[in-house]
């Protein structure tokens, strides 16, 4: 989860204001839908196949008078907003205790385990790479296979300033709808 601590005037102004329990849930209601909607879009903006499109679809948060809490639940958004080292054996939800991480390289094993192909052969090159082959297509390179990889940041939380412009919106509109009434 990401939190974002509102510091800043238009918005710490707002929220200081607002003294009924119930406005005040209502307001970082609002907060909080805007955030995952921030979050969502920038996840989808990121563009590619599903990836992102599942990242977007795990956006979820919570609120209640005080605060606003927003992030998202797939197990790989962490690792691509700050990067880190990914190692065999794996932990966690779908870990297989395998020994080495299989890299899909061709088209066919992209979203695939290697579990789920049944000619495929070992090769152990003279410098040590670790290859799987699929016998069924002429000796086809389906997967690299290292101890653990090491995955750059490729941040796609947006900026601060993006995250303030649109809370500054989202609050300005609650402001308006509730002088109307």
């Amino acid at each position: 989860m990401i939190t974002v601590e509102i510091t800043k005037n238009p918005l710490k102004t707002i929220v200081s204001h607002v003294e009924n329990p119930s406005e005040r849930r209502e307001l970082f209601a609002v907060i909080r839908e805007t955030m995952k909607r921030s979050l969502s879009d920038a996840a989808r903006a990121k563009g590619g196949k599903s990836f992102w499109a599942t990242v977007a679809q795990s956006v979820t948060g919570e609120s209640d008078a005080n605060s606003a809490i927003v992030g998202a639940t797939h197990p790989a958004a962490a690792i691509r907003q700050f990067g880190g080292t990914i190692s065999a054996p794996g932990q966690g939800p779908g870990a297989t205790g395998a020994k080495y991480l299989s890299i899909p390289v061709s088209d066919r094993a992209r979203g695939k385990s290697p579990r789920e192909f049944n000619n495929l052969f070992f090769v152990m090159a003279k410098g040590g790479g670790k290859y799987l082959f699929d016998a069924a297509h002429e000796g086809a390179l389906m997967y690299v296979l290292k101890k653990s990889v090491n995955h750059p940041a490729d941040p796609w939380i947006p900026s601060d300033p993006k995250i303030e412009k649109d809370l500054q919106g989202a609050t300005r509109a609650w402001l308006d709808s509730r002088r109307r009434v």
